[in-house]
């Protein structure tokens, strides 16, 4: 199994299946008053169990090292 490696707020990495991945949703701007994540939040990476990651990186740069295929 691959697992794809993100980096959270707190600089942590995580190592999650990118299989699991619902959804990658781009963080509304810091300066939108209707954003729910702290201004730093980029993109949060959406898992079929429902847990959520938020992190600094660009929701594309992330896209980018999903690998394709089964």
């Amino acid at each position: 199994m691959v697992l794809l490696v993100i980096v959270l707020l707190s600089g942590t990495e995580v190592r999650i299946n990118p299989r699991e991945i619902t959804a990658l949703v781009t963080a509304r701007d810091a300066d939108d008053t209707a954003k729910h994540y702290t201004a730093e939040v980029r993109c949060v990476v959406q898992m079929a169990n429902r847990k959520e990651y938020t992190t600094r990186e660009e929701c594309s740069s992330i896209e980018l090292r999903i690998p394709e295929g089964p």
